[in-house]
């Protein structure tokens, strides 16, 4: 999303949901598994709503506090 667009209509959000998990690997630092679903999205008729929707994501090493 642009910035341009988010000053236009700043309530023009899309909605989402997940789940993800952090291990602690002393070595790397933290090790996450990140699994989220987009609501907003259009479906154009594909049987599969995880594949179309979901979007997984593995994050590696330390987190900004």
């Amino acid at each position: 999303m642009s910035v341009v667009r988010l000053f236009n209509n700043p309530f023009d959000i899309n909605r989402s949901a997940g789940v993800g998990l952090r291990v602690f690997l002393p070595m790397f630092g933290i090790l996450g598994f990140d699994y989220g679903l987009g609501f907003d999205k259009d479906n154009n008729g594909s049987g599969n709503v995880f594949k179309t929707f979901g979007d997984f994501n593995i994050i590696l090493g330390f987190e900004p506090e």
